[in-house]
């Protein structure tokens, strides 16, 4: 399987805390042709997972490919967020 690993770099939409690192793994999904940025937080965010939010909402990532995300959600395992994405222009 294809993998690549990138850092990036994100702050909370309230501003209240700055996270840095969040290391993510991207894996294709063949089903719904979306990649998945599956995301470990360096430490735990000090607020709850219903307010922590992307500082941006749509980015173009470079990693070989560009990608554009096209939504953010927390799944039930908190603190692994999942960021869904998919190809931009080749």
């Amino acid at each position: 399987m294809n993998r690549r690993r990138f850092i990036r770099n994100i702050a909370m939409g309230s501003g209240a805390l700055a996270l840095s690192s969040l290391i993510s793994s991207c894996r294709t999904n063949q089903m719904n042709g979306y990649d998945e940025f599956i995301n470990t937080l360096e430490q735990p965010p000090l607020i709850n997972n219903q307010n922590f939010t992307l500082a941006a909402s749509s980015e173009n990532y470079s990693i070989g490919e560009n990608y554009q995300i096209s939504g953010f959600q927390f799944n039930q395992s908190y603190p692994s967020p999942t960021i869904k994405c998919q190809h931009g222009d080749r």
